[in-house]
């Protein structure tokens, strides 16, 4: 006699055998290596192998779950990360999780991290050498991949949840005096990129954004830059892409010094034809990249003024320096640089702050002498 094959909702596949047995089966899970797993029950009635089947999948998942290795649970972070972040955010993450946080924790079961075996993370990055920026970045890392195992009712609770990270290291701001500034401008003459470092001393605009700016943002009648894309590099390929925040697309105001040496920079443009390259391209009208600017102009144009060395960056912090040193409102301030908010702008700054403090109390004795 043939077996009568039948098939409850979400049961899986259920059937009676021809000795009048019931079998129940469906899948119950993954192994560690990745290969789903196969229960399958057997009973006198069709509801006796149901059951059956249910507490083996009960058991099946715990089992999966008490198996699951550090490394496998940041594995499945990184695949939901994906979704959701930058190629560039994702393959910083990618790279500090297989750097650090895989080798250090990456053998234990999830289950069983403790807090000892962060605060064990942590020594072992110090021992080795590591800075205070990589341990953070890896305990981020490590912290957010518990988290989302807890959310995934994984494991309990976070173990790293108590355990403080090393405080950040308080990196020294290298910026240019307005003396200096003057100096260095003074010194690019006729360089080619003479109004790339104009520009960035007037505006305050991320490298990204300055290396990816075209000649359709820029206002020559109202004396502004919309900034609207960033240029990055990933893996050694450029790609251009929005700014991160809403923030990050603005308008710049530009003073009439910036508009003039955009002028003759346009008009270089012009005569050799490269009006529908970016408004800072190479001889042959492609992007450029940061690196090869910094060696090949920045860096000799710095030994040339005589001025401090300091990085294509500090040009962003310089610009932000002189606007507050001059009484710009910080609210502005931020605007202009497209900060999140103003208490970025204030915290990052602050090297400012006593100044403005001494100059505040001297309109004060101005006004009240």
């Amino acid at each position: 006699m043939m077996a009568r094959k039948r098939r409850g909702r979400g049961e899986g596949s259920i059937f009676q055998r021809a000795d009048g047995v019931w079998v129940a089966s469906a899948s119950g899970g993954y192994r560690a290596n990745g290969r789903r797993v196969r229960k399958t029950a057997y009973g006198k009635t069709k509801r006796e192998a149901q059951d059956k089947l249910r507490k083996l999948l009960d058991t099946a998942t715990t089992e999966d779950i008490n198996r699951l290795t550090v490394a496998q649970v940041v594995d499945e972070w990184l695949t939901a990360k994906k979704r959701t972040v930058a190629p560039t955010t994702y393959r910083s993450y990618s790279d500090t999780a297989a750097t650090y946080v895989k080798p250090h924790v990456g053998h234990h079961r999830a289950v069983e991290l403790k807090p000892a075996h962060v605060h064990r993370f942590y020594a072992d990055m110090e021992r080795n050498g590591e800075t205070t920026g990589n341990q953070r970045k890896a305990g981020g890392i490590l912290f957010s991949v518990m988290r989302y195992a807890v959310k995934q009712r994984l494991i309990e609770y976070n173990p790293c949840a108590d355990i403080g990270r090393p405080k950040p290291e308080k990196k020294e701001m290298r910026v240019l005096t307005p003396e200096q500034t003057d100096v260095l401008l003074t010194a690019a003459g006729d360089d080619p990129l003479r109004a790339l470092y104009v520009l960035a001393i007037a505006s305050g605009m991320r490298s990204g954004e300055l290396f990816g700016l075209e000649w359709r943002d820029i206002d020559f009648d109202a004396h502004c830059v919309s900034v609207r894309r960033t240029l990055e590099e990933l893996s050694g390929q450029l790609r251009v892409k929005p700014p991160k925040s809403a923030k990050g697309i603005r308008r710049i105001d530009l003073p009439q010094f910036a508009m003039d040496a955009l002028h003759v920079h346009r008009k270089a443009a012009l005569a050799a034809g490269r009006l529908n390259a970016p408004v800072f391209c190479d001889a042959k009208g492609g992007y450029l990249r940061r690196p090869n600017v910094a060696r090949r102009s920045f860096y000799p144009l710095l030994e040339k003024a005589d001025v401090p060395k300091i990085r294509f960056h500090d040009l962003r912090h310089t610009a932000a320096t002189l606007l507050l040193l001059q009484g710009v409102n910080p609210k502005v301030v931020s605007e202009r640089l497209g900060h999140a908010s103003v208490e970025i702008t204030l915290n990052t700054y602050s090297h400012v702050l006593p100044t403005l403090q001494r100059d505040a109390a001297d309109k004060l004795d101005q006004l009240f002498a």
